[in-house]
């Protein structure tokens, strides 16, 4: 992975990328991703986006069927019908943001707490 990802040359010798991955506190892909967003000017929604798939996934899934659908169906209104992942960290995120800021507790539950704010 890491010659795929240019970190080491053909002769497993650590490349400059390699270098500056070796500094980042964080997997390789997930660095390279910080270093990608720092040149195109997004480091920021990228930033929420690695320290998301950095700890454990903030969706829960119900046991229960109906509930099941009401979640997936969230978390799709959440990516903005992207069907991203990433996307609906990235806007959960942001709602909890949202939601701190006026007030709010800083757990909240993020299906209903969309209905309110988008």
């Amino acid at each position: 992975m890491l010659q795929w990802m240019d970190a080491l040359d053909p002769w497993e010798n650590v490349t400059d990328l390699g270098r500056l991955l070796l500094e980042l506190p964080v997997e390789p892909r997930l660095g390279k991703m910080l270093l990608t967003a720092t040149v195109l000017h997004c480091l920021d929604p990228v930033l929420t986006i690695v320290c998301c798939l950095s700890y454990r996934d903030p969706f829960v899934l119900p046991s229960e069927p109906q509930e099941k659908k009401a979640a997936a169906a969230r978390k799709l209104e959440l990516s903005a019908g992207t069907l991203s992942d990433h996307m609906a960290m990235l806007r959960a995120f942001n709602l909890w943001q949202v939601a701190k800021a006026n007030g709010k507790s800083t757990t909240i539950n993020l299906f209903n707490a969309m209905t309110d704010n988008y």
